[in-house]
């Protein structure tokens, strides 16, 4: 157990750790010194992530509660409570995922995803809200995604669901601002089940997916590559709050929702559809220093020709 950044004393519940982004987190955690309740609805996946942190010196206890619904969300922060007496972060990194066109995607889609990506969010932070700010301090950690924010084909029901949780971040973190609550959200590039699915599926489908760009550094999607950006947004240094982090080929970067210069129409009357039509231009173009991306590969794009130049 090394690292001059420690997480000593911290008790963090980590969702979706049976593998992955979730195992990655967990053993990164559990190395700089925090103790570790790691969530999977899979026992047998936990099994494995357990032993190989308790071999390293680490502290790590298996939950297998669902965060699809309240009352399992609501078990998980019991059972960290119970067995380490407090609870100081949660990342919540639990998914589930649907592949299809949009016109194929059903509300039975929507709603399963929904349960787990806003619903798990929503019902474990509001669990775990009580008890840090009674202690002045917490440090959540949403996962929202490229899909969501950019867009991506056939991820409709994925997207949304990753999309609310970006708002639910920022609602929270401004409600947390007086109770020592921090806020942030990822927006990991990663091997993972999900990314091998959504590339087979599109890869299938001729459409461009970003094994295109994991090809240009793979080992970058090892999930050790975004597990240090989740532990310092833990740390009781890190500042931030109300923001979102993209991890992709090696690069970290805040995600931004930015407002272009615009068009500065009449204040004394409402203006015309011809003048907005005329002004459309202005209206509609960012500022030259941003990079905007057309969609969540535009991004891959974007950052692989940056790191080629």
């Amino acid at each position: 157990m090394t690292g001059s950044l420690r997480l000593d004393g911290q008790v963090i519940v980590v969702t979706g750790a049976g593998g992955g982004l979730g195992r990655g987190y967990v053993e990164e955690l559990a190395r700089r010194g925090a103790r570790v309740l790691a969530n999977d609805c899979h026992a047998a996946a936990l099994e494995p992530v357990c032993q190989a942190v308790g071999a390293a010196g680490g502290v790590c206890l298996a939950d297998t509660h669902s965060v699809a619904e309240p009352e399992g969300c609501a078990a998980i922060v019991a059972a960290a409570l119970e067995r380490f007496g407090r609870i100081d972060g949660l990342v919540l990194n639990a998914g589930t995922i649907r592949i299809a066109p949009f016109a194929a995607t059903d509300s039975d889609d929507l709603d399963a995803l929904l349960a787990v990506h806003l619903g798990g969010a929503f019902h474990l932070a509001r669990a775990a809200w009580p008890h840090m700010a009674a202690q002045g301090f917490g440090r959540i950690v949403f996962t929202t995604s490229s899909a969501g924010l950019f867009g991506m084909p056939q991820l409709s029901a994925y997207g949304a669901a990753k999309g609310a949780v970006a708002g639910l971040m920022g609602v929270l973190a401004e409600e947390g601002r007086d109770f020592g609550i921090a806020c942030n959200a990822v927006m990991p590039n990663a091997a993972s089940g999900m990314t091998a699915a959504i590339g087979r599926s599109l890869a299938g489908s001729g459409g461009e997916g970003p094994n295109r760009w994991a090809a240009t550094a793979p080992a970058t999607f090892d999930p050790r590559f975004t597990a240090p950006l989740v532990a310092w947004l833990l740390h009781p240094d890190c500042p931030s709050t109300h923001a979102i982090y993209s991890a992709a080929l090696g690069r970290i970067a805040r995600v931004f929702v930015g407002v272009g210069p615009g068009w500065q129409g009449p204040v004394n009357r409402p203006p015309s559809m011809e003048e907005i039509a005329e002004q459309w231009e202005q209206i509609g173009s960012p500022d030259g220093t941003m990079a905007v991306p057309a969609n969540a590969y535009d991004e891959f794009r974007i950052v692989a020709e940056a790191a080629c130049r």
